[in-house]
């Protein structure tokens, strides 16, 4: 991306656009509204590494959101089934679970 990322251009290049509250308002918008997209795909994708560095921009500072290495889908079934893990194990009832 043009402004490389967010890390850089704040932390290293200290950018005087970035100086701006109205910028980097904006850019965690653009950030929000990238997870939101996220979040409502079906099924849901979870990023689990947004940081300075995962945040591109773009001539005009918008923010996108990169490196997808370690997204996941959120898969109802199998989180449901790992709480039920968890819970099973407390009581000792592990028996007639459904392991999708």
């Amino acid at each position: 991306m043009y402004n490389d990322n967010l890390h850089i251009a704040l932390l290293r290049r200290k950018s005087p656009e970035l100086m701006r509250w109205q910028t980097r308002f904006s850019i965690a918008l653009d950030v929000a509204r990238g997870l939101q997209f996220l979040h409502s795909c079906d099924p849901p994708m979870i990023h689990s590494d947004i940081k300075p560095s995962n945040v591109l921009l773009d001539r005009s500072f918008a923010a996108k959101i990169g490196d997808f290495g370690l997204a996941r889908f959120k898969m109802e079934n199998r989180l449901k089934a790992e709480a039920l893990s968890y819970e099973s194990d407390k009581i000792g009832l592990c028996d007639g679970l459904d392991w999708e």
